[in-house]
């Protein structure tokens, strides 16, 4: 507020305060501006609200084009889930976004899975196993498959990597574990590579 009073003392007799379309029109009804210049007002507080914006962005660094990373593999039900979990936790939200799908999704997220994760200080209790479509890789910037061979799906013009990673389903808690810190490390690899962080 201090700042806005500091601005309209300084920059009124030049521009009569006009940092807001509410004023100008306020005072073209007052008849303290002529009608005829209102729009051109307007444009200039808006355009210059948006440049604003963008200064104060790249300023502070908070310009960031939001990446969509898509993890796959064939029944969303394990490594997919992790990956796109510990992508969510660690990435910076502003510049990172993680998708989750399989191939022949499964009907819930293996227990093991969401006992390992929870033990780990991640929830994916609300976790709900998807299908992989066209629709939801389209726009992405990455799709990464989990070791599911011939089986992981292809998306024409997605830039793909596939990470060689058991399946934990079936396996006793500690190689679950395993399994959980491994994708956790690629992922840490990946917010470094890609500059998520």
């Amino acid at each position: 507020m201090t700042a806005l009073v500091a601005l309209i003392l300084t920059f009124g007799g030049i521009s009569g305060a006009h940092f807001n379309p509410a004023v100008t029109v306020a005072d073209a009804s007052q008849r303290g501006l002529a009608w005829r210049d209102v729009l051109p007002y307007v444009i200039g507080q808006v355009v210059g609200a948006f440049a604003g914006v963008a200064l104060a962005h790249v300023m502070f660094g908070r310009w960031a084009v939001m990446k969509t990373y898509v993890f796959a593999c064939v029944h969303n039900a394990g490594r997919s889930q992790m990956a796109a979990a510990w992508l969510r936790k660690l990435a910076n939200p502003d510049k990172a976004q993680a998708v989750s799908a399989g191939t022949e999704p499964g009907t819930q997220v293996h227990p093991v899975v969401l006992e390992a994760m929870k033990e780990a200080g991640v929830d994916l209790s609300m976790a709900k196993p998807q299908k992989l479509t066209n629709e939801l890789a389209r726009g992405a910037s990455m799709l990464i498959t989990m070791g599911c061979s011939e089986a992981c799906p292809v998306v024409p013009g997605l830039r793909r990597e596939d990470w060689p990673l058991e399946d934990p389903k079936g396996k006793p808690m500690e190689r679950v574990r395993e399994i959980r810190d491994e994708v956790r490390g690629r992922i840490e690899d990946l917010i470094l590579r890609e500059q998520l962080a």
